[in-house]
């Protein structure tokens, strides 16, 4: 923008009112006040106060110079959209209007998402002369952002602290993928059948987490699990992520009780929400195991006992509400082996899957009671998922439903 005009007899001029960074920007007989040109004052309405003879000492130097003024320019500054974590740089211009040299103090700003870059506290700014004012913008979510940069003067005293007001934003991720992860016991490590505590699968309890590396996490609810008959159980919130859902997919039916038991769990995680690094987790809550009909008594009460009862989740027969862990187990260990079935913990066959929109990926893996393992790593990038780890200790199939090794 060109800051003169051109009169008549084709001198260069700038009318009152127009935009100056400096004194010298202006034409003859103006003066640059705030990034304004305005007219000089005229003699005897306050400048030149103090300069009559006899007048000693009352108003001694006022106006032989003008004010010292630092000025921001622009006064707004408003950066370029960016992705969440991904910073961006604006700058303004720090002016120093006034009738001598200035000293920087301290630069701050109202929200740490914008963090001044330079100039530093001490930097001295000479009379006409500016310096850059270079602001940061590090969005740690999705939306739009704002703040206010102040700078003080250290020297001279009682000199204008400028405010830069700056604003930026990030948008929100266009969800473009899903992502799941799905794990319970292996089917072929059964004992022959109806020798086991449930119908069709070994009794073991594979617990599957889902979290948001610094956000919530997503796992089986503490309490009424009839949420998973029919898929209906409250979302789980991830924090800036988003939302997953915590779900079973398979269940079988208790022979004897007619109650339903949870086979394989899964952690669903679509829909809207920034992007992440995300851990999904596989534990083996316990290992009970079917064998063949014969295994002797202590064997069948110890599983029932140290295994199932005292962890308060009932995985491998039908507690309602126990009356003791001795006089139960006692009750249902006889019932069992009357029946032809038969308990013992071992080691247990877990098989995982993961599904992304460019199809799933099925993994075994063994593991025993209380063994926690994070199963796979997953990053969410522009809405899409990408596994980026699994566990060495599980092995891939080369298909999904392929017999476990």
């Amino acid at each position: 923008m060109s800051l003169s005009a051109c009169d008549c007899a084709g001198t260069a001029t700038i009318p009152d009112g127009s935009a100056c960074f400096t004194s010298t920007d202006c034409g003859a007989g103006f003066t640059c006040r705030d990034g304004v040109c305005i007219a000089g004052l005229p003699i005897g309405e306050g400048e030149g106060e103090g300069e009559a003879p006899g007048e000693e000492g009352e108003g001694e130097g006022e106006g032989e110079d003008e004010p010292v003024n630092l000025i921001v320019a622009p006064t707004t500054l408003a950066l370029p959209q960016t992705d969440v974590g991904v910073a961006i740089t604006g700058t303004a211009q720090l002016v120093n209007v006034g009738g001598g040299d200035v000293t920087l103090g301290s630069l701050t700003s109202s929200d740490p998402r914008f963090a001044v870059v330079s100039p530093a506290a001490g930097l001295v700014i000479a009379r006409n002369a500016s310096v850059a004012l270079t602001i940061r913008f590090t969005p740690t979510a999705a939306g739009d952002a704002a703040a206010t940069v102040t700078v003080a003067v250290a020297v001279p005293s009682g000199s204008s602290a400028p405010v830069l007001t700056v604003s930026g934003s990030a948008p929100t991720p266009t969800v473009e993928g899903g992502f799941a992860v799905r794990a319970g016991p292996d089917d072929s490590s059964l004992g022959l059948p109806g020798c086991q505590c449930r119908p069709a699968i070994p009794p073991a309890l594979v617990r599957v987490a889902y979290q948001a590396v610094g956000g919530g996490t997503c796992e089986r609810p503490r309490s009424n699990l009839a949420c998973a008959a029919n898929d209906s159980c409250q979302p789980c919130q991830l924090g800036l992520t988003g939302a997953a859902r915590w779900r079973a997919p398979r269940y079988e039916v208790d022979a004897r009780t007619g109650e339903d038991w949870i086979v394989d769990e899964e952690i669903v995680h679509n829909g809207n929400g920034d992007d992440g690094d995300f851990i999904a987790r596989v534990t083996l809550v316990d290992d009970c195991q079917a064998l063949l009909a014969g295994n002797d008594n202590n064997t069948d009460f110890g599983c029932c006992f140290a295994v199932d009862c005292t962890s308060g989740d009932f995985d491998c027969y039908p507690y309602q509400e126990p009356i003791s862990c001795s006089t139960d187990c006692n009750f249902f260990v006889s019932t069992s082996r009357n029946d032809g079935e038969c308990m013992q913990r071992g080691p247990i066959t877990v098989r995982a899957r993961l599904t992304l929109d460019d199809g799933e990926r099925e993994f075994c893996g063994t593991m025993t009671r209380d063994q926690t393992v994070d199963f796979a790593r997953v990053q969410r990038r522009g809405g899409a998922f990408t596994v980026t780890q699994v566990a060495a200790s599980f092995t891939e199939l080369a298909a999904v439903g392929a017999p476990c090794p």
